[in-house]
């Protein structure tokens, strides 16, 4: 139970950092993300007020809420719209991204392993 205690407690004083990076890089006019790498480092490695250990065994409770809310967040400050004009362009860049690396991972497997084009096309 105090395990878990303590695990909570970190997470509550990272939130509270990044409030405070947040509210601080606005003050200095840098980009927060720059901000909360900088307080990352400052309280973690150097002043050491966040031991390693703790913060390993915390990832797998954290790691998914971060996901979780971070993808809140953007959904929220998106605006339809924009999806909907934007969709196209996605798609083609998704649709050629994929058609490149198949054809770049397909004839490396074809060239370099030796492998039959079917076999480098179906693994690529």
């Amino acid at each position: 139970m105090n395990d878990v205690i303590f695990v909570f407690s970190i997470v509550a004083a990272i939130m509270a950092l990044g409030f405070l990076g947040d509210a601080l890089s606005r003050k200095v006019l840098i980009p927060s993300a720059i901000m909360l790498m900088l307080l990352g480092i400052i309280f973690g490695p150097i002043l050491n007020l966040f031991p390693y250990d703790s913060l390993m065994a915390a990832v797998p409770i954290v790691a998914p809420l971060t996901l979780a809310f971070i993808s809140l967040e953007a959904g929220m400050s998106m605006g339809i719209h924009k999806v909907v004009s934007q969709s196209a362009r996605v798609a083609v860049l998704a649709i050629l991204g994929f058609a490149l690396s198949m054809i770049a991972v397909g004839n490396l497997l074809h060239f370099v392993l030796g492998i039959r084009w079917a076999y480098a096309f179906l693994m690529a």
